[in-house]
């Protein structure tokens, strides 16, 4: 893998650490925006094939309606995972007031400034 592959795929995993909330949002309206299309195109190839005698297959629809649903059940997942993660860290690894991640994020800087160096 080349170097410059490394720094963008790390660059963005530093900046994805305290942007999780943000990132899962996106997802969600992503799906949401494809969940919109698919039942647009469903009513409109119901009311297509009940106008005009088209054949439009609906059942592709309902496929992709469940493909929808599952993607939402895994975006929903990480979004719990994150969040008890960083209850956890907050609640036991972090001292009141403090931020549980300052500590980890100057851990990873240092040891990734030293494994860059070697």
């Amino acid at each position: 893998m080349s170097e410059k592959i490394k720094k963008t795929i790390t660059n963005f995993s530093e900046w994805a650490k305290p942007n999780f909330i943000s990132i899962i949002i996106f997802l969600i309206c992503y799906m949401l925006m494809f969940l919109g299309f698919v039942m647009f195109s469903w009513a409109f190839g119901y009311w297509a094939n009940a106008f005009y005698g088209m054949k439009f297959e609906l059942g592709s629809c309902w496929q992709g309606i469940t493909v929808v649903v599952a993607g939402f059940g895994g975006v929903a997942g990480l979004a719990k995972y994150g969040l008890d993660k960083y209850k956890t860290d907050s609640q036991y690894n972090s001292n009141a007031g403090e931020h549980p991640y300052e500590k980890i994020a100057e851990d990873i800087k240092e040891e990734f400034k030293k494994n860059m160096d070697d």
